[in-house]
């Protein structure tokens, strides 16, 4: 067994951006790194443009959510174990101020944390906005190897590419 197949590049080509962002949709669901072994052109009479893959992260909710909790958790926790801290731990409202600044530590960490992982939920994406021609046929291409590069050819044709041909092995990189 062949332990680093030679990879192919698999080219769809899709009459509109809509087929061919559908097209990417699929790529993405079936695990291929579209970001990595993709590409994307318009092709017109006057030539090519590259469409870049760029991925959408949405870091604001991430954040938001992580700082709720982190401050829910912190306050809750230093609440329920009634300790006080500070120059504030002598007056009678010390263990609610004590809760209060632990909830403020626990968003800033949950701030961090929440914003780092919401990159697992990045959604990459053609920006057909970037392209400044607005007609033309888009060709998909992406480079996998073995049953990989059959998969990728089949939800090529499930979405809708007129033609799916192959560009031959590429040589790996060394």
């Amino acid at each position: 067994m062949d332990i680093n197949p030679q990879r192919e590049t698999v080219v769809g080509v899709f009459m509109d951006r809509a087929a061919a962002a559908v097209a990417l949709e699929k790529l993405v669901e079936a695990h291929f790194d579209i970001e990595a072994d993709a590409g994307v052109s318009v092709l017109r009479d006057d030539g090519r443009e590259t469409v870049p893959i760029m991925s959408d992260v949405p870091v604001g909710r991430g954040a938001a959510i992580g700082a709720a909790v982190g401050f829910v958790l912190a306050a809750a926790g230093v609440a329920i174990a009634g300790i006080d801290f500070g120059p504030f731990s002598l007056v009678p409202w010390g263990p609610v101020w004590a809760a209060l600044e632990a909830g403020y530590a626990g968003a800033a960490v949950g701030v961090a944390t929440g914003a780092m992982m919401s990159f697992e939920f990045a959604e990459p994406e053609a920006a057909f906005h970037m392209v400044r021609a607005s007609e033309g046929v888009v060709c998909v291409g992406v480079q996998a190897a073995g049953s990989r590069a059959e998969r990728a050819r089949q939800i090529l044709t499930d979405a809708g590419a007129r033609s799916s041909t192959d560009r031959g092995p590429e040589k790996a990189a060394a």
